[in-house]
């Protein structure tokens, strides 16, 4: 059989084996394979870190009722078809006859079946489906970049150290290499050396190409051959570990450490110095060869011992801040760690919420199988690879625990007549990771106040302050409920409430009550003012992921530090009281005087089970429509355009909507423009914004106007909605609506409310799934003909 060492083709291979049968994917190709019996064992011993074919012979004719030799020609001839598919690859390895390993023959050995390899291609275009997709800035999905290149170049890939047993000394002529887990330790020069000395950075694959290729005079395919075979040595020996590139990290140009004799170039390997056994000392020569002390003298360990090829993989959803709801049959999940969010057709929605069981790939394909009627083969190769992606988004991941109780076939959708299988679809967005990460991981200081001391502080601090400043109040009607707000003193505080002007009311009582007003307008007590001082200081030192103050923030109480305008927001859910603490008079950006309260008002109506949404809200007499979309999608401009037309207004960026009851109200009078040009749209508005920081008083930011001052008879207080629209700007000159799904309407409205809620969780996600699922959802393409965009929405709501 001569010298012949083979590994399996990761990453562009995945297996999973099913009983007596194991699956193996190439995801290049599409291709799917069986492997039944003896033909799985073999693949399973090949595996990631390779084998010599006459090993894995001798060790079968140990085991099974025929000659060697014949093992021997079958498995050269079965191993030769498994490269034709490329499911493993050749790997140059040097090999003494004496490692040909003598096992004891069993007294009585199993039938003997030549391994085979049988392929299917018929249903390549579902496996070749890709269920992770990204979305560009315009919306629409691309093909994910692939992670691999073609079989014969070099992968993009990231290399590491594998952990701190792992230890390295650089000598004049050479590095030493030790691997304190198993004992091994390893000499390295030239090539080898060079590669090895820049595994401090986490290079990759390619970085280390080019480093070489600038010392060494080489052909290029041969240089990546040689890296490959010698990062395939390096992974054997449990010296790296090699993994996906990081997202979005630039190519560096890295230096070798030596470069004073370039010389020829000869592929790197990896030399092992012979290991002394366990009993025996380690002479002083050895010792001194090394550069090792002679303590070192290390056997191997059980977390040395591979880990069983036979064990099935099985996964559950990732720990973390991860909120999902439902819409239709596609769910949407906000990953607010990584600050992607993605939509999961019905399908991927399935397995996901199998994952709570902790299943592995064969209890997957048969709760499946209750609801899908699709080729089995197949079934399990679109999981596999499903599986495979979630864990590289973050989604999900492998797990340890123990087999789960339930029979997943329970928690299959089955029943009813079983429907076709189309694929997995899972897409993948990241134009809200700024707003969706989380602000702070470091919390550290704690307070010495208690929540009750603290609440009744604020209160008597506020007290103090308006007795002595003086204050102003306003009363207002926020969807039917009474919310009372007093501010102390003038100025900033004082012109937080004019965006609540159109919701006056003489109604008396109050659900909710704001106290507003600035830090230092006269001493606070000397425990808040520690706290203060303190959260002013370094406010990541007392405050979680998304500003929580931890000290504080609880079911009965939410307190929220806005870093940037620094402010500080209340709400006791007992007493109905909420304070808002300005910490100076510096003027406030356009999107607190816009939308104030935000982190009050959120947790407050969320009590009362009223969601505060980020969305547009206009209509008629006989109802309205929200207008849903992140930043840009042209919510402000369609809003504003209908009420300059006449329309109703309830809000541009923000409102309070009611599922059960499918009705918008409005919090807000304001709305914001980008620029000089929106003028040209909207030229009622030109002259009439009132921050600091507008583009139209030289300022960076937008411009926000109070529409109650301009077009007082068409502020609405709210109406019922009659459609969800998802305006999206179009080249073309005329505006149309078509019809979209609830998921849809649901990707629209959830990552981009949660992302600006640092309170928000599960129950925001089903309230808004709610809402998409009973009100019907339209996409809003605006064309460049503005007249057009108040008629199509005016004959929408009739």
């Amino acid at each position: 059989m001569g010298n012949s060492f083979f590994r399996v083709n990761e990453p562009s291979v995945i297996h999973q084996l099913f009983d007596q049968e194991l699956v193996a994917v190439h995801l290049a190709t599409g291709t799917y394979h069986s492997l039944p019996g003896i033909a799985g064992e073999v693949f399973l011993k090949l595996g990631p870190a390779g084998a010599f074919l006459p090993d894995i012979a001798a060790e079968l004719a140990a085991r099974f009722d025929a000659p060697l030799d014949v093992i021997e020609s079958d498995l050269e001839t079965f191993v030769s078809k498994l490269q034709e598919q490329s499911l493993v690859v050749s790997v140059d390895r040097t090999r003494h006859a004496d490692r040909i390993p003598v096992l004891p023959v069993a007294a009585r050995r199993a039938a003997y079946s030549a391994p085979r390899l049988e392929s299917f291609i018929d249903l390549q275009e579902l496996v070749l489906l890709d269920p992770v997709h990204d979305v560009g800035e315009g919306g629409w999905p691309y093909a994910a970049p692939a992670d691999q290149a073609t079989p014969d170049s070099l992968l993009l890939q990231r290399c590491r150290l594998a952990g701190p047993n792992v230890i390295f000394e650089r000598f004049d002529s050479e590095t030493v290499v030790m691997n304190l887990g198993s004992g091994a330790y390893h000499s390295l020069s030239g090539a080898a050396e060079d590669i090895f000395l820049l595994f401090p950075n986490d290079p990759t694959t390619w970085e280390i190409r080019d480093a070489l290729a600038r010392k060494y005079t080489v052909d290029q395919t041969e240089l990546e051959t040689a890296l490959r075979d010698y990062l395939d040595q390096l992974v054997k020996s449990d010296l790296i570990v090699i993994e996906p590139p990081i997202e979005g990290a630039p190519e560096r140009e890295l230096q070798l450490s030596r470069m004073d004799a370039p010389g020829l170039f000869a592929p790197p390997r990896l030399e092992t110095v012979p290991q002394p056994s366990f009993d025996a000392p380690i002479s002083d020569d050895l010792a001194f060869s090394t550069g090792l002390p002679q303590f070192l003298n290390i056997g191997h360990g059980p977390h040395s011992l591979p880990a069983n090829p036979f064990a099935p993989k099985r996964y559950s959803v990732r720990p973390g801040d991860l909120l999902f709801s439902t819409a239709g049959v596609a769910m949407v999940i906000s990953d607010r760690d990584s600050g992607r969010y993605f939509k999961l057709n019905e399908a991927a929605s399935q397995v996901f919420r199998l994952l709570d069981y902790e299943p592995d790939v064969s209890q997957v394909v048969a709760a499946l199988l209750q609801t899908y009627e699709v080729p089995v083969p197949a079934l399990r190769a679109a999981v596999m690879i499903l599986l495979r992606n979630l864990v590289k988004v973050g989604l999900a991941t492998l797990t340890t625990a123990g087999s789960p109780s339930t029979d997943l076939k329970e928690a299959g959708s089955g029943g009813g007549q079983r429907m076709a299988f189309s694929g997995f679809d899972v897409v993948v967005y990241r134009d809200l990771e700024d707003l969706l990460k989380p602000l702070n991981v470091l919390p550290g200081y704690r307070s010495k106040l208690s929540l009750k001391e603290f609440v009744s502080q604020l209160a008597t601090y506020f007290e103090e302050t308006e007795r002595c400043i003086g204050g102003q109040g306003l009363t207002c009607s926020m969807a039917d409920r009474i919310t009372k707000i007093r501010c102390a003193g003038e100025g900033q505080s004082a012109q937080l409430q004019k965006a609540f002007e159109h919701l006056a009311t003489d109604q008396s009582g109050a659900g909710l009550t704001l106290h507003v007003w600035k830090y230092g307008s006269v001493p606070a007590s000397p425990a808040l003012e520690s706290f203060f001082a303190h959260l002013y200081a370094n406010w990541s030192a007392l405050c979680g992921p998304r500003g929580e103050v931890l000290d504080f923030h609880c079911e009965s109480l939410a307190a929220i530090f806005h870093p940037g305008p620094d402010t500080l927001s209340v709400v006791d859910f007992e007493t109905g009281n909420a304070f808002y603490v300005l910490r100076d008079d510096s003027p406030l950006p356009f999107w607190e005087l816009s939308s104030p309260f935000r982190h009050i008002l959120h947790p407050w109506f969320s009590s009362l089970g009223l969601q505060y949404t980020h969305a547009g809200a206009v209509g008629g007499l006989n109802g309205g429509i929200l207008l849903a979309g992140k930043g840009g999608s042209g919510k402000s401009t369609t809003s504003l355009l209908c009420a300059a037309d006449g329309m109703m207004f309830a809000g541009d960026d923000y409102c309070l909507t009611d599922a059960k009851s499918g009705h918008v109200f409005s919090l807000y009078n304001t709305a914001k423009l980008k620029g000089l040009e929106d003028f040209e749209r909207v030229p009622a508005m030109r002259g009439r914004s009132f921050n600091s920081d507008s583009f139209e008083q030289g300022g960076l930011g937008k411009g926000t106007f109070n529409l109650s001052e301009l077009w007082p008879e068409r502020m609405a207080k709210g109406f019922p909605l009659r459609a969800i629209l998802l305006p999206a700007l179009s080249r073309a000159r005329d505006s149309f609506i078509e019809p979209c799904s609830a998921a849809d309407a649901l990707l629209a409205l959830a990552p981009s409310t949660l992302a600006q809620l640092p309170a928000s969780g599960r129950a925001d996600c089903d309230r808004l799934a709610s809402l998409a699922e009973r009100v019907p959802a339209f996409r809003l393409h605006l064309g460049s003909d503005l007249d057009q965009i108040p008629a199509l929405i005016r004959k929408l709501v009739g």
